[in-house]
């Protein structure tokens, strides 16, 4: 089984992963931990991009830590691009690991 968990800074999201955590899951499921950087919100100013970018994989890193550190197997991932486009383009891709 594979579980996308889409994550950004709120307390919701890590409240997503606590509960990812503390559940029973069949073995061999692996979480993909995933955050979209807006690129679009940082048009004006491009030298930010990096800047988000560099939080976004932070932010990925340790919820997969998280997650793996209660036995689970994690994919990072980090999408530059509109987050109401990329993520679902991504599944239909295929692309998301």
């Amino acid at each position: 089984m594979k579980v996308i968990v889409a994550i950004d800074s709120s307390p919701a999201s890590q409240r997503v992963l606590d509960e990812a955590t503390a559940r029973p899951w069949p073995e061999n499921t692996i979480f993909s931990v995933v955050n979209v950087v807006d690129v679009q919100r940082f048009a004006r100013f491009p030298m930010l991009i990096e800047d988000a970018k560099r939080e976004a994989d932070r932010l990925v890193k340790a919820g997969t830590e998280k997650l793996a550190c209660s036995g689970h197997k994690t994919l990072p991932e980090v999408i530059m691009g509109f987050p109401r486009r990329a993520f679902p383009n991504t599944q239909r891709n295929g692309t998301l690991t």
